[in-house]
């Protein structure tokens, strides 16, 4: 689990934020510790040379970083941040998530610099 993984869990509230400061190639497995809904997904890559690619499972056991085969994708231009809402959730048993240089299964390099990641999840 990274060092820089945060999770704000309030008691009135029904979700959960989780954020992490430096993600990089290496997997971050069972990021909520419980099953749940992810609704939103916030990622910035502050790298001003590379383009890199957020990958999340949702139900893996133990994520393989260029073995396993992530359920979700999303490229970040070198740069950028990216903002998804997802109206309703997505279920998960297992969240956990890494980024590379390249959307390929097989990629296992990272960018430079470390993405940040908030998600929204119950």
């Amino acid at each position: 689990m990274s060092a820089n993984l945060k999770t704000v869990d309030v008691a009135n509230l029904t979700y959960k934020i989780i954020y992490d400061s430096t993600l990089t190639n290496t997997a971050i497995i069972d990021v909520t510790q419980q099953s749940g809904y992810l609704y939103d997904i916030t990622v910035a890559n502050t790298d001003a040379g590379d383009a890199g690619v957020l990958k999340i499972c949702l139900n893996s056991s133990d994520p393989v970083v260029g073995t396993t085969v992530p359920d979700i994708y999303i490229s970040v231009a070198a740069s950028t941040t990216i903002r998804i809402v997802i109206p309703g959730g997505v279920p998960f048993s297992k969240l956990s998530m890494w980024q590379t240089t390249n959307p390929s299964t097989a990629s296992t390099s990272s960018t430079s610099t470390a993405f940040a990641v908030w998600l929204t999840t119950s």
